[in-house]
């Protein structure tokens, strides 16, 4: 299906999402998780230069470091077994285990983003706040996040800005503003650039390379707006006055990545009201003004990632919390035609948050997702995607913080396994990969 819309220019403009609750009254122990049920868990180090800082650490006999020792042996290796006619079959390996650490403070924690904020090779964490003027960093293979002022946000992007380094830099939207703030990533410590004229309070952030060169653009979606606004980047954190692009009725949430093949990144727009995903393709020097539609029920937010190896990528849609319609997932795979998408259990009814990462090493996507009960009690549920199966395959699920807000897979701690991280009412919370 085709849906046709046009571009309208901006006189001056141009997003990705996360508002914690109560504390979490849960025992503040590291523990590693053994199916259903975390277990406490004993000590070791993680990979990192400098032995890191105490505060965050687990709280049962944790030595120097932040990592304790899992209860049971894990391996990536695939083996074969024969039976007794003969037969050599392959066995799957066995899943990861994950490591639960002690909350580290984080009041208002909410957006957040994983990549490069300094100078060394471990991803890092940038965490806005939504109740206080704080953006904290917190550089891999440590506990202790480090505040700076920035204004309470509801949303963020990291993105870089070119020469001279190629670490991540941010762009954050504050709340209630049309005043999108920038900070370069300079070392150990972000500089604030040039703010961005939006023409409404962003509710959500995208970034990728839309308008056709090398450098990457940056996306906003506006509450109860119709149109995407689009803001061309230059070196440096310049960017543009910005175009207005209508995408459909009501939008809940957009990314950008390339799913259908096109010279440039594609704007993939969920729109919970008409029930669409829409994908609105890049064709080099800028986007497609008609979008590629598939139905959805209530489609509510969404992740991109590679679920075959092979570009383009592929994308996992959420259905809007607590409103029934089935699954509470479906898959979009990437290509040059777009067929329906497969929908698929990823937890309850009140699924409000996912992240698609490699976690057990085979290079394709795995899935995280959130669910905040109607009393805001958190859960965490970790699938891997069977690729022989074409499926996700359930492997944990344990409780969280209070009110969970947003979850990112990367590689916290240097050991080339991917890592968890989520923001909730009980500030950061860290699942390291004991793979």
């Amino acid at each position: 299906m085709r849906r046709t819309g046009g571009f309208a220019v901006a006189a001056a403009l141009v997003v990705g999402c996360f508002n914690p609750g109560s504390s979490d009254t849960r025992d503040e122990t590291t523990t590693t998780s053994t199916g259903d049920a975390p277990t406490t868990a004993g000590p070791t180090a993680p990979t990192t230069d400098e032995p890191p800082t105490t505060t965050g650490e687990c709280t049962t006999d944790c030595g120097t470091g932040p990592t304790p020792t899992t209860t049971s042996t894990t391996t990536t290796t695939t083996t074969l077994t024969t039976s007794d006619s003969g037969e050599t079959t392959e066995q799957p390996p066995a899943p990861p285990e994950f490591m639960q650490m002690t909350p580290i403070d984080a009041p208002g924690a909410s957006a957040l983003v994983a990549g490069l904020l300094n100078d060394d090779t471990i991803p890092d964490l940038a965490v806005t706040s939504s109740s206080d003027s704080t953006l904290y960093w917190l550089l891999g293979g440590t506990t202790q996040p480090m505040p700076y002022p920035a204004s309470a946000s509801v949303a963020m992007v990291g993105l870089n800005f070119g020469p001279p380094d190629m670490d991540i830099d941010l762009v954050l939207a504050p709340v209630d503003s049309m005043l999108l703030e920038t900070y370069s990533s300079m070392g150990e410590a972000p500089v604030a650039g040039s703010p961005i004229m939006t023409p409404c309070p962003p509710l959500a952030l995208a970034t990728g390379q839309v308008t056709g060169d090398a450098n990457p653009d940056v996306v906003v979606m506006c509450s109860g707006v119709f149109s995407a606004y689009i803001f061309k980047g230059d070196v440096g954190g310049v960017f543009d006055n910005g175009t207005a692009m209508p995408i459909g009725q009501m939008p809940t949430a957009i990314a950008v990545g390339d799913v259908v093949g096109t010279p440039d990144d594609d704007l993939i727009v969920v729109s919970s009201p008409d029930n669409f995903v829409d994908v609105y393709r890049g064709l080099g020097d800028g986007l497609d003004n008609s979008a590629d539609s598939m139905v959805f029920a209530a489609p509510y937010e969404l992740a991109i990632g590679d679920l075959d190896g092979a570009a383009p990528y592929d994308l996992v849609v959420l259905r809007t919390p607590a409103i029934p319609g089935g699954p509470a997932c479906a898959v979009l795979r990437g290509g040059p035609v777009l067929e329906p998408l497969t929908p698929f259990d990823c937890g309850g009814e009140t699924v409000t948050a996912l992240a698609l990462g490699d976690l057990d090493g085979d290079a394709l996507s795995d899935l995280v997702t959130l669910e905040t009960s109607p009393d805001k009690a958190g859960k965490i549920n970790i699938y891997l995607y069977a690729a022989t199966q074409a499926e996700f395959v359930p492997i944990h699920a344990w409780e969280i913080g209070m009110n969970p807000q947003r979850v990112v897979i990367a590689d916290l701690d240097g050991d080339e396994d991917g890592d968890i991280a989520v923001t909730s009412a009980a500030g950061i919370e860290l699942f390291f990969n004991a793979a």
